[in-house]
């Protein structure tokens, strides 16, 4: 089994001062740690990663807060994929909405061309995205986010499959268009396209477009199986043939327990804290915005638990994932395989306020005491309920 890391960017000690500017309120002094400074610490955790041979790079989009500053996934790939030499690239996610689709197909054939001849591939992760201050911004509105995610995935997938194409939609026009650079195999650019599916009603239509699933969890890992199952359903419904998923998981590695979990507590909190910042999970707007149903019903359950005095992401991030000792780790790689059927995790490693020696040093450890034994873990089959028969020319 293949085993990435996911690096994302966060300047974590940022958002009482960023929030403080947001609300008007009396401004606290800027952190210690600048943006440039996080940039280069990532950087470090992402050359590292390669060293330590771990199967894949990601990155994630997102923009205007402290949570992640990664605006141009693709962008960073780029650079990734002439600073490094061997390991994978992938994005989690791209989010469609907020880009013109035939600018993302020309940056995918181009950063395509970057890895020719290398042996290397790029997974594509993309999505349509939840933030409402980072829509704002950008001057999009929300409420067209799914409309702009589905035509964007059939804008892209006609360029990267036709010498030249026309597109009539709601919202994007195109007519007698050919892509260039044309893609050296348009096809298997295509077949490395993955859908983060933050709600349940992304699924069918995700599984629908070909797009294989890439897990970013919001709810405990076996509330994903069902998901799974009906993905691979829907996938041979529409004629393609059902794959394993790309599963995120934070990871903490360390000698003793105490350790583990001393760190995984503190910095797994103060990602789930950052997360309902960015997401403004304490808020009521997403019952307001058309194709956030289920992001409105969740963002009740933060605001009661909220009321309790609990976090349910931060609990969550700490009872669901990847701490403790090399052998603690292996077991819950091990347990989100088996229960999940993973093509690949992706760890989240260095997140929170975590140093950069913290996130070596535990990247060092699950590298030396778990990555060999992980590799060996076997490779099943999608979860499905049925047996594929696919047979038709958009299972190629």
């Amino acid at each position: 089994m293949n085993i990435g890391v996911s690096i994302f960017f966060p300047n974590q000690s940022d958002w009482p001062r960023f929030l403080a500017m947001e609300r008007g309120e009396e401004v606290p002094p800027r952190p210690k740690k600048a943006d440039h400074e996080v940039w280069a610490e990532n950087l470090k955790s992402a050359r590292l990663a390669e060293e330590l041979e771990f199967s894949s790079l990601w990155t994630i989009e997102h923009r205007v807060a402290p949570y992640a500053m990664t605006p141009n996934p693709v962008q960073l790939l780029s650079y990734w994929a002439g600073a490094l030499k061997e390991i994978d690239l992938g994005s989690m996610v791209i989010v469609l909405p907020w880009h013109h689709p035939l600018r993302v197909a020309e940056e995918l054939v181009v950063l395509d061309n970057l890895l020719a001849g290398s042996g290397r591939k790029v997974s594509i992760g993309v999505g349509r995205g939840a933030a409402r201050r980072e829509f704002n911004a950008l001057g999009i509105d929300m409420n067209e986010s799914r409309q702009r995610f589905n035509e964007s995935v059939e804008i892209i997938k006609l360029a990267l499959t036709n010498d030249r194409f026309s597109y009539d939609g709601k919202l994007y026009h195109f007519y007698n268009v050919e892509l260039r650079p044309q893609p050296r195999d348009g096809h298997a650019i295509l077949d490395r396209l993955y859908c983060a599916a933050g709600s349940p009603s992304t699924v069918p239509i995700a599984a629908a477009y070909g797009l294989k699933p890439l897990i970013i969890p919001q709810r405990p890992y076996t509330q994903y199986v069902n998901e799974l199952e009906e993905w691979s359903e829907s996938m041979i419904a529409a004629g393609y043939r059902p794959s394993r998923a790309k599963v995120s998981v934070w990871m903490y590695c360390a000698e003793t327990e105490e350790d583990a979990l001393e760190a995984a507590r503190k910095h797994m909190t103060e990602f789930g804290v950052s997360s309902v910042a960015n997401y403004e999970l304490n808020s009521d707007h997403f019952k307001d915005i058309k194709g956030y149903e289920y992001y409105a019903g969740a963002a009740t359950a933060f605001r009661e638990a909220e009321a309790r005095g609990s976090n349910l992401m931060a609990e969550g991030l700490l009872r669901e994932h990847c701490w403790g000792t090399p052998e603690m780790c292996y077991q819950r790689i091990k347990e989100i395989n088996e229960m999940l059927h993973t093509e690949e995790i992706v760890l989240q490693v260095h997140y929170g306020t975590m140093t950069p020696e913290q996130a070596e040093k535990s990247m060092r450890l699950f590298a030396k005491e778990v990555l060999p034994a992980a590799r060996k873990l076997p490779t099943l089959e999608p979860l499905v309920h049925a047996t594929p028969d696919v047979t038709t020319e958009a299972a190629r």
